[in-house]
């Protein structure tokens, strides 16, 4: 039996949408949802995301990050270019400096590379350990966590010093 119900969580946001057909929030879920457990996001939402123009630099910021998701790693000029504005926009995220610091590293930009995954580290808020209790139905603690970076486990904050100390 599945722990998450995707349909369900789609459908709960096509009503949301009908409430609010620009709700930027429900947006962010339903690319989480597509990014990490229906495949990626595809050119809809892209579009969708692309016309979003918010004031708010941090959602602008996760905003970026996500469209950078759409590319993958089939056009990183593209991806790159996203993740620097979303860093850009607001540079105390970690997900950002991370997957810029992998491309810069995979591309052979080793010295790069490691400045954009130390900054990642530094921007770590809070880390959880085995016993935290994590409440995953609060929408920010969600973002937090999955697509921003800023409270991770300790798992995931060791995964990202291997990055930094094997290169």
């Amino acid at each position: 039996m599945p722990l998450v119900d995707y349909v369900k969580c789609l459908d709960c946001i096509e009503h949301l949408y009908e409430i609010d057909k620009n709700n930027i929030y429900a947006l962010i879920i339903e690319c989480c949802v597509y990014q990490f457990h229906l495949g990626g996001i595809d050119e809809k939402l892209f579009r969708k995301l692309n016309n979003i123009n918010d004031d708010n630099k941090k959602t602008m910021s996760i905003i970026k990050y996500i469209m950078s998701w759409y590319y993958r790693d089939n056009d990183e000029k593209n991806m790159i270019s996203l993740l620097e504005e979303s860093i850009s926009l607001y540079d105390r995220y970690v997900s950002s400096y991370e997957k810029l610091g992998k491309v810069c590293i995979k591309q052979g930009n080793i010295i790069e590379g490691k400045k954009l995954i130390r900054k990642a580290l530094n921007n770590i808020e809070l880390i959880y350990d085995k016993d935290s209790i994590v409440d995953f139905t609060d929408f920010n603690e969600y973002i937090a966590e999955n697509v921003i970076g800023i409270h991770l486990s300790s798992f995931n904050k060791e995964r990202i010093e291997k990055i930094y100390n094997n290169c």
